[in-house]
C-alpha cells in the first residue's frame, strides 16, 4: 500500500499530500479554515488538514509512530488502513479524484480492547482512571489544568483534550483560532486540532487537540502520542483561549498572519 507523500524514518511513518490548487472557501456558513477543522474531526487515522500560520500551502497529513519491535512490514503498517480511509474521505469531501488512495474501510480492532490503565502505567505518565472508562492525563500546561482523556474504542485508541470554545461571533475570533490550529497541525506530529460541533453545550463548536493510534499500539507508541499532545498543548492552549475570547487580539493575529504570508511569497 502506498499513500501520497509516504516517508519513513527510524521511528515514524509520515504521510503528506499538498492540496493544489487550494480549495475554494465555502459559499455559506464557516470560512475555509473552520470548515477544514470540522472535516478533520471526521477523518479516520488521525488524518488532518494543515497549513503553517501565515502560509498559503494547504496539506493533508498524518503521522504514525512505528512500534519498536516491528518484526515485519505488516507490523510496521498497523494503522495504515485507517490512514488510507482518512485520505480517501478527505478527497471525497474536496471533490478530488485520487487514484493513489483506496476506499476500503479501515479494519476494526480484533479481540478485547486494551486495558488503558495498564498501558498508561507503562508509559510513565501520571494518570487517573475515570469512572466512565479510560484515563485522564494532565498535559502539564503551565498556568492551566488541561487533562487529556485517553480511551480505547473499536476503531483504535483516542486521546482528546478540550482547548476552548470556538465562538461563531465575533467572526475574527473563530477565524484566528482556526488559523492557529491549522498551524499546529502543520508543526506537530501526530496531533491535530479540530472543531467539534456535537460537543458544545452552548451550540458553538469546541476546539480540541486529538491523537489517534491503532488498537494494538504499544505503550511506547502511546507515550509518543501523549508527549506530542503535551508539547502541542504547551504551544497553543493559552493562545487559543486568548484568541477565542478577545476580538482585538484575534484581529491582530490575523493581520500579522496575512503580513507573514505576503512576505513568504
Amino acid at each position: 500500500m502506498t499513500l501520497p507523500g509516504q516517508r519513513r524514518d527510524a521511528t515514524w511513518m509520515l504521510f503528506d499530500a499538498p492540496l493544489t490548487p487550494t480549495p475554494a472557501p465555502p459559499t455559506a456558513g464557516d470560512g475555509l479554515d473552520a470548515t477544514l477543522l470540522a472535516w478533520s474531526a471526521q477523518l479516520e487515522g488521525g488524518v488532518k488538514f494543515s497549513r503553517p500560520v501565515g502560509g498559503s500551502a494547504l496539506h493533508l497529513r498524518a503521522e504514525l509512530p512505528l512500534p519498536e519491535d516491528a518484526a515485519s512490514d505488516e507490523d510496521a503498517q498497523s494503522g495504515f488502513g485507517a490512514v488510507e480511509a482518512g485520505f480517501a474521505a478527505a478527497a471525497r469531501q474536496l471533490g478530488i479524484d485520487s487514484p493513489h488512495v483506496g476506499v476500503s474501510p479501515p479494519p476494526e480492532s480484533e479481540g478485547e480492547l486494551p486495558d488503558m490503565a495498564s498501558l498508561c502505567a507503562e508509559t510513565g505518565w501520571p494518570f487517573d482512571e475515570r469512572a466512565e472508562g479510560g484515563v485522564a492525563i494532565d498535559l502539564a500546561v503551565p498556568g492551566l489544568c488541561l487533562p487529556a482523556h485517553v480511551e480505547a474504542r473499536e476503531a483504535g485508541i483516542f486521546l482528546q483534550a478540550e482547548l476552548t470554545e470556538a465562538p461563531r461571533s465575533p467572526r475574527a475570533c473563530r477565524e484566528a483560532l482556526a488559523a492557529l490550529l491549522l498551524g499546529i497541525n502543520a508543526a506537530h506530529r501526530m496531533v491535530r486540532g479540530v472543531f467539534r460541533n456535537d460537543l458544545g453545550a452552548s451550540g458553538d463548536a469546541r476546539a480540541w487537540l486529538e491523537a489517534w493510534l491503532p488498537g494494538n499500539a504499544s505503550s511506547s507508541q502511546l507515550g509518543e502520542a501523549i508527549a506530542s499532545a503535551a508539547v502541542a498543548a504547551r504551544h497553543c492552549a493559552l493562545e487559543a483561549r486568548c484568541l477565542a475570547g478577545d476580538e482585538r487580539l484575534a484581529r491582530a493575529f490575523l493581520a500579522r498572519s496575512r503580513e507573514a504570508g505576503e512576505r513568504s511569497k
